[in-house]
Order: C-alpha cells, then structure tokens, then sequence
C-alpha cells in the first residue's frame, strides 16, 4: 500500500485505548453541546444605555483549558475523517469516526467537533517531501483502484488523529483575538499523519452526526438549470 499509508484500524496502536475504548466512546455521545461551562448572551448598549438591536447580542463563551483537552483526547488516535471551515464561514468542523474495541460492544460513531468563531485556521501537510514526490499519481486518490505503487495511499481518506489534538497554553494569538473582540479565544493544535492543523477559535460544541450528512451539497435549482440549457 505504501509505506506512510495509514494503518488498519482494527485496533488502537495504543494498549490503553482498547481497555478504555468503549468508556471513551460513550463519554463522547452524551457530552453536552456548547462551551463545557454554558455561555452567556448579554445584549450591547451605546454610551447612553440605549439598545444597539436585536442583532447585537455578545455571546461569552466560557471554557477553561482542562475542560477543552478533555474534550480533545476523547476522539485520540481515532480517525479524522473530513475538516473545513462550515458553508456559513463563521465555523470550522473537524469530523472524527469514532470506534472502540469490538468485544464491548459499543458501535462507531461519526462525531463532529464544531469549533465556533473560528478566527485563525492554518494548515500545512505532514508528510514528508521524499514521500509527495512518489504520491503524485492521480491512481492513489483511489483507494479501489488495483495498482502497485510505492507513494502515499490518498484514497482511504482518512488519517490517524496522532500525536493527536492539544491546547496551546498561552496562545498569544487567543489572546490578541480575545482583546481585540472581547471574548475568550483558545489555540488548538490538532496533528495527524497526513495533516497539521492550528485552530484559534472561542467555543466548542461535540455531536454525534447522522447518517447522511454532507459538509455541502450542490443546490437541486441549480443542476436543474445547467439540464435545461
């Protein structure tokens, strides 16, 4: 398959996680949206008191960083399976399948790591430049497709959530962000085998998705009119 492939996941590489997979798992379904502490909406005035709108709510969103890296290493050494910024821009997702042992019992699940007011988003690869080089085979997209080839195995198209996610302690940039807007911010590493991604964002929601659910789809009105022309 090649050699930075991702591994099989039939089971952790990480002796720990087997005995705790299906405790983590659950922990993760009933973890409660919003910021860990709640958040508070208080409605902004000018200098005389008078009400700004019923669009001027500022939302203080509370969580401190124990709570954040919890949160984080409940989905560790599992497989992130899609991130991007959400279709109505304010938001980025980071979306993990979620399994534990098989002898528990206790079935995968799609969860969903909803970063709200994200503010910084940077990415860069982790694989190596020796390793793109033999990967730029338009076949390796496809992981169905019957070839022998030495690179980077693009199509399984997911990638191991090691080292894993972790909280910037002292993030200048969060603190830059909360001065300036006047909410807190935190900075989250998240590093995998294929990607290194920096969140710098104010609140965290976890849901476990449906099935069917797509980042973006192509409006039906709009298909509808390239047919008819």
């Amino acid at each position: 398959m090649g050699r930075s492939a991702p591994r099989t996941r039939s089971g952790s590489s990480h002796p720990d996680l087997v005995e705790r997979g299906a405790r983590t798992l659950a922990k993760v379904r009933v973890r409660p949206l919003g910021c860990g502490r709640g958040c508070t909406a208080e409605r902004r005035t000018d200098e005389q008191g008078a009400d700004y709108g019923p669009d001027t709510l500022m939302y203080n969103c509370t969580m401190d960083n124990e709570a954040l890296q919890r949160a984080l290493d409940d989905v560790f050494d599992q497989a992130l399976v899609f991130h991007g910024f959400v279709d109505y821009m304010r938001d980025y997702e980071v979306i993990v399948y979620a399994t534990a042992d098989p002898r528990t019992g206790v079935q995968p699940a799609y969860m969903r790591y909803l970063f709200r007011y994200c503010v910084e988003a940077r990415c860069q690869t982790t694989v190596p430049s020796d390793i793109w080089h033999d990967s730029l085979d338009d076949r390796l997209i496809d992981y169905g497709a019957d070839v022998d080839l030495a690179g980077y195995v693009w199509g399984v198209k997911w990638q191991c959530l090691y080292p894993g996610a972790t909280v910037v302690a002292d993030s200048q940039s969060a603190d830059a962000w909360a001065a300036a807007i006047g909410i807190e911010f935190h900075e989250v590493r998240i590093q995998t085998n294929t990607h290194d991604l920096t969140l710098v964002f104010s609140g965290l929601d976890v849901s476990e998705l449906p099935p069917g659910y797509t980042p973006f789809s192509v409006p039906v009105q709009v298909e509808a009119a390239e047919d008819s022309e």
